[in-house]
């Protein structure tokens, strides 16, 4: 019954209706209006006006007390907290995800330790929203996300820089061979930028801060990269920062390119991108940042556990599958 039908039922008691009109004016069963008024949780005294002529105090029904009851019993309906059950776990859990985990990970990461956890990703997003834990919305990467719907354009006059990522073998789609990349640049304002690399096989980033946003730079920094990792090929977008590294291939290493306006086709890379958000907000100036800052940032994404990966970092994924080569 909602606030306002008690309110009705307690105005038309103190004028004298019986239960069974009240019902039929309600359009509700009798049963639930008699069970209502019955219920002596509900009595509270009253004036009625109605009798000789007099006011008289009586017990009787009350509207605003049985609201209360009502909402009383409502808050003790459901399941109680699981954290009540084990509160040494759920406080770690909890550590993991205020350092940055994602609330899969932290339980993934434990399990993996071989702790026992009773508790799913599912009730610790429940608890967030409940405002149960001490984690907010602003601590979880996907909580405050919305998805916004764009039309779908046409664009003309479209650039193809290179070996299309239509001739990758399917070895690099499938996944099943260590060595091959995904390249990205982060960029701010200002155009300063960081360039991004992403093994596709074990998930492990390499971030290098580039003096300037221009292919010849990108060129020294992959350069670097490809004789420092172990790297069979890259694929890269068409932005015009990328166009100078077909210089780099040799019989062991290739460079593909995206189709234009599609990043989709290098989802790994753009995943990264957003976890590096984390710790490099746009609207950062990245011209500040010195080369070690980035370097830290590399280590805590490579030491970031994926669920994908069995709950192992990419770093530890990254050196199991080099070992094996």
């Amino acid at each position: 019954m909602t606030k306002q039908e008690r309110k009705y039922i307690e105005y038309h008691l103190l004028h004298g209706v019986s239960g069974l009109q009240i019902a039929k004016m309600l359009r509700r069963h009798h049963s639930t209006v008699y069970r209502e008024i019955n219920d002596e949780r509900n009595w509270d005294y009253k004036r009625v006006p109605w009798f000789r002529g007099r006011q008289h105090v009586v017990k009787m029904y009350c509207a605003e007390k049985a609201q209360k009851n009502f909402e009383l019993n409502k808050s003790r309906c459901g399941a109680k907290y699981k954290l009540i059950q084990d509160t040494e776990v759920f406080k770690k859990i909890e550590e993991s995800v205020l350092k940055g985990l994602s609330p899969d990970m932290a339980i993934g990461r434990l399990k993996q330790q071989r702790v026992k956890v009773d508790i799913t990703s599912r009730t610790i997003y429940n608890y967030v929203t409940q405002g149960v834990s001490k984690v907010t919305p602003f601590n979880l990467r996907y909580k405050l996300r919305r998805k916004i719907f764009r039309q779908k354009k046409l664009r003309i006059h479209k650039r193809k820089m290179g070996k299309s990522i239509e001739l990758r073998s399917e070895d690099i789609n499938n996944r099943t061979e260590f060595g091959h990349w995904e390249g990205d640049c982060i960029v701010d304002k200002d155009d300063n930028a960081i360039l991004v690399c992403i093994e596709r096989m074990s998930r492990c980033c390499v971030l290098r801060k580039l003096e300037k946003h221009e292919s010849k730079e990108v060129l020294e920094r992959m350069r670097e990269i490809k004789e420092k990792y172990y790297m069979q090929s890259i694929t890269v977008d068409n932005g015009s920062e990328f166009w100078k590294i077909t210089q780099l291939e040799d019989e062991n290493f290739e460079v593909y390119f995206t189709h234009p306006y599609s990043s989709f086709e290098k989802g790994s890379v753009e995943n990264l991108n957003g976890l590096i958000r984390r710790f490099i907000p746009k609207g950062s100036n990245i011209s500040e940042l010195t080369s070690e800052t980035v370097e830290r940032v590399q280590n805590q994404v490579n030491d970031y556990p994926r669920k994908i990966l069995g709950y192992m970092t990419a770093q530890e994924k990254f050196d199991e599958l080099k070992q094996s080569c």
